[in-house]
C-alpha cells in the first residue's frame, strides 16, 4: 500500500539522475527507499551524527541546521527532504533562507513532523523501555508541535509554491492498522503499535512545495 503513503508518493515522483539533500539524513532510511525506485541519484546528508554512523552512498557533511549555513552552492539540488527535524529546531530562520538558496528553480522538497493533535495522546506505558512516542512530547528533543498552518507558512518561507499539505494518513491501511496494533500487544512489540496507531490516528502531517523561480 505504499503507493498511498505520501512520503513514498515522493520518492516515486524523484527524477532518475537527480541530486537529493536530506536535512537530518540519520542513517539513510529514506535514501535506501528512493535508492531503491530510482537509479543515478546523487544522495547528500546533513545531520550532527559522527561520519561513520552515516552509510557510505552519502556525501555527508555534519552541520548544526540551527546555525551553520550549508555548505553547498546556490540552486544545487533537484529535491530537498525534510522528515521529522523541524519539531527539534528553536529557530528555523536561518535554515529557510538556505533552502531556498540551495534549490534549484523547479525543484521539489518534501516536509513532514507531528501534528499538534498529538500533545493530546496520552502518553501510552505499554514497553516504554521500547521507545517510540505515543504523545508529542514523549520524544524529549521535541520542541514545538505544528499546526498544517505553521507548516504551510514555513514551506512558503523556503522560497516554494505549496502544492500539498495533509495528514499522512493512508486510508487504505485503516484496517490492517487495527489489526496491527493488536498484533503488537499480543507480540510486545511497541514500535509495531505505535507505527500502526500513528497511521490512524493521523499522527503525522506533510507539505510539499516547488521553487518556481
Amino acid at each position: 500500500m505504499q503507493q498511498f503513503d505520501p512520503r513514498w508518493s515522493f520518492f516515486r515522483s524523484v527524477q532518475d539522475d537527480s541530486t537529493i539533500l536530506e536535512l537530518g539524513c540519520g542513517r539513510g532510511e529514506n535514501i535506501r527507499a528512493i535508492e531503491g525506485l530510482k537509479t543515478g541519484v546523487t544522495f547528500v546528508g546533513i545531520d550532527l551524527l559522527d561520519e561513520e554512523d552515516v552509510p557510505q552512498n552519502i556525501t555527508y557533511h555534519k552541520i548544526n541546521l540551527e546555525s551553520e549555513p550549508l555548505p553547498y552552492r546556490d540552486a544545487h539540488f533537484d529535491h530537498i527532504l525534510f522528515v521529522h527535524v523541524i519539531e527539534h529546531i528553536h529557530d528555523l530562520k536561518l535554515l529557510s533562507q538556505e533552502i531556498q538558496r540551495v534549490l534549484k528553480p523547479g525543484g521539489t522538497v518534501y516536509i513532514e513532523t507531528p501534528n499538534f493533535t498529538s500533545i493530546f495522546v496520552p502518553s501510552f506505558g505499554y514497553r516504554r523501555d521500547q521507545r517510540h512516542p505515543f504523545n508529542f512530547f514523549d520524544d524529549r528533543g521535541h520542541v514545538r508541535p505544528w499546526t498544517k498552518q505553521s507548516l504551510y507558512e514555513f514551506t512558503r518561507e523556503c522560497g516554494v509554491d505549496v502544492i500539498k499539505l495533509a495528514n499522512t494518513r493512508n486510508w487504505l491501511r485503516l484496517p490492517f492498522d487495527i489489526l496491527g496494533i493488536i498484533y503488537g500487544l499480543l507480540t510486545g512489540n511497541r514500535p509495531r503499535i505505535v507505527r500502526h496507531f500513528w497511521n490512524l490516528y493521523g499522527w503525522n502531517i506533510y507539505a510539499v512545495g516547488r521553487k518556481v523561480t
